[in-house]
């Protein structure tokens, strides 16, 4: 999982009820539950060789344009399969479709477009394993909104850091 912030440790708390072995990758490793190890984004490269799946979940600073490119595809087992719920931009559009003809990969799930909507032309759209689905990895729910307004209203008032909370610094 690349991206370890809240929705990356809730995406690993579901998968480690399956049993799955977990790798993180962050911007800034710290050991966190359920991830059997954490890396950085210099060490993705490496850890993606071993990977069965990999899931792009990351912000979109600049520091994570293309990085899923052909060379970090060339990398993964032929059995991998790839998902970004994260950002479009993250992910080389061409280098992907190129690693699913080839069998490169065995699949892909597309949440996030670099462009949205996609245009009709778009390459994705007769890509063989490559399952494009509406921007919706995740619903939202109407209580589960006004349980977070609550809580950051709450917060806010305190002076303390709100849930979710945008660092323009950071660039997320």
């Amino acid at each position: 999982i690349v991206g370890t912030g809240e929705i990356g440790q809730a995406v690993a708390h579901t998968l480690s009820g399956f049993g799955m072995d977990l790798t993180g990758v962050a911007k800034n490793p710290r050991s966190l539950v359920p991830f059997n190890r954490m890396g950085s984004l210099d060490d993705l490269g490496r850890l993606v060789e071993t990977a069965d799946d990999l899931i792009n979940l990351l912000p979109a600073p600049p520091v994570t344009h293309d990085i899923y490119d052909r060379a970090l595809f060339a990398r993964l087992k032929p059995t991998a399969l790839v998902i970004n719920a994260g950002r479009g931009g993250a992910v080389v559009d061409a280098d992907l479709v190129a690693a699913l003809e080839n069998n490169q990969l065995a699949g892909a799930v597309i949440d996030v477009c670099r462009e949205e909507p996609l245009p009709a032309n778009h390459l994705f759209w007769h890509t063989p394993r490559l399952l494009l689905t509406g921007h919706t990895a995740a619903p939202t729910l109407p209580g589960a909104m006004v349980e977070l307004f609550r809580d950051n209203l709450a917060r806010f008032w305190a002076g303390t850091a709100m849930r979710g909370e945008v660092d323009f610094a950071r660039g997320y």
